[in-house]
């Protein structure tokens, strides 16, 4: 297909590392899977749902249907749509014979959202080779993160090594085992590797580029990263499903918690307070969120993100849907975190909106104590932690906590309710899940 660029995929060289798989096989399997996808009719603009996972065979197939123009989605589509008949703007896409990628925002807070992206547009982005290095695919390759690590290595002719699972063990033994060069990943990991000894475990004198992405990250945490880690790049990198990721490099400000864009790249503003980007791998628009316009009348994209300026960079503070409003004044969930975080006792912690009579809400916060691991680890380390006292620890760190937070706060921002758990990431995505605390018969967070 014209502008496609499918040749400039490497034909030599290593490409998959688990299993093994050079580029000359991933080309070899993408033209039988097209080969496959012609005999069933399948042509531009053909609607097809194609479950992914982290193998060669899957990244064949999609190159392929996008070579024939089809719209590839990775959920099934009636799951997205509220009616059988498809919106307006995929028809319109539809007829313009181009090939299309339909993703799912993946909101900690709101319904997930089906999002049309012009592929084209987004696979242009690597049409200029980067870095060919040996990467480790951390986030899922329906997840924007995932899809974009996959792609920028594959096309600069580097290799993907897939780790088992997404334990900290797992992932750094994957690291060691293949001399894994870049690892992006969530702060939520980091964390966790970091209070379990992981780091410790492996040799990862290979890595040369840690990069985080996907939540938040407090300053204590990625200095933490960089003492263990002292020969490493730990880099923040920005991105959405609905702006794909940006071209960008870290800056010094802000702890390491400021980018910039690359020059010549992507562009970015402030308005308001809020973070908006105008790119060529933006989406083409929503599916299921008939009358939300996320464009301005000039064509930049409103992120949702709260934003501040911090040297020659921006920091983000954290989507404007999870800011929690207190008596009219704004908080921002990560800068509480970012503090409680620091205090002796807790791994990790996630602020959000507790309902108030009087003010509308206050601060909750869910911590995790730093002697719990990974709950996918099983039940072992809790019964002996309960063995131990565990109870009676939680007692004493409560209140410890909320000292801790109120004395380095706004009393505004200072936890009013604070609670004890056990698990603190979303299995699926390996990140903080934001709701408010658990009602009688709720399902957890």
């Amino acid at each position: 297909m014209s502008g496609f660029p499918f040749e400039k995929l490497p034909s030599e060289g290593d490409c998959w590392l688990t299993p093994p798989a050079t580029c000359a096989e991933l080309r070899q399997e993408m033209d039988r899977a097209a080969e496959r996808f012609r005999e069933k009719k399948i042509a531009a603009g053909t609607r097809i749902h194609l479950p992914m996972r982290p193998d060669l065979a899957c990244f064949a197939r999609l190159f392929a249907l996008w070579r024939l123009g089809a719209i590839v989605t990775f959920e099934p589509l009636q799951r997205l749509l509220d009616t059988d008949s498809p919106p307006r703007l995929l028809r319109d896409f539809a007829a313009s014979g181009q090939p299309g990628l339909i993703l799912t925002t993946a909101g900690s807070t709101a319904r997930p959202k089906a999002v049309l992206h012009n592929a084209t547009r987004l696979l242009s982005r690597y049409a200029t080779p980067g870095a060919s290095r040996r990467t480790l695919l951390f986030f899922p390759p329906h997840h924007i993160g995932g899809l974009h690590t996959a792609l920028y290595t594959l096309f600069a002719g580097g290799s993907l090594a897939a780790p088992r699972s997404l334990r900290p063990e797992d992932v750094l033994r994957c690291v060691e085992q293949h001399a894994v060069e870049t690892l992006p990943v969530s702060p939520s990991f980091l964390r966790l590797a970091l209070a379990g000894g992981a780091f410790d475990q492996f040799d990862l004198s290979s890595l040369k580029t840690v990069s985080f992405g996907s939540e938040p990250a407090g300053e204590s945490l990625i200095a933490q990263v960089r003492r263990r880690l002292p020969r490493c790049r730990v880099v923040q990198t920005y991105g959405s499903t609905e702006a794909g990721i940006l071209r960008v490099r870290g800056c010094d400000e802000g702890g390491g918690l400021a980018w910039r864009p690359d020059q010549g790249g992507d562009q970015v503003r402030i308005r308001d307070g809020h973070l908006e980007v105008r790119t060529e791998t933006s989406m083409l628009g929503y599916l299921n969120a008939d009358g939300e316009d996320p464009f301005t009348d000039d064509g930049w994209l409103k992120t949702g993100d709260r934003v501040e300026k911090c040297g020659e960079g921006y920091r983000i503070l954290g989507r404007e849907s999870e800011m929690i409003n207190v008596g009219g004044y704004k908080v921002a969930p990560a800068e509480v975190e970012a503090v409680a975080e620091q205090c002796p006792g807790v791994l990790a912690a996630t602020a959000y909106a507790a309902p108030h009579p009087l003010l509308g809400n206050v601060v909750g916060l869910r911590i995790v104590r730093s002697e719990f691991r990974d709950s996918s680890l099983g039940p072992r380390a809790g019964r002996q932690a309960r063995n131990e006292g565990a109870e009676d620890e939680e007692d004493q760190l409560v209140p410890h906590v909320r000292e801790f937070c109120w004395r380095r706060l706004p009393n505004h921002a200072a936890p009013v309710t604070i609670e004890v758990q056990r698990q603190e990431i979303s299995e699926r995505e390996f990140k903080k899940r934001r709701c408010g605390g658990r009602r009688a018969g709720s399902a957890p967070c």
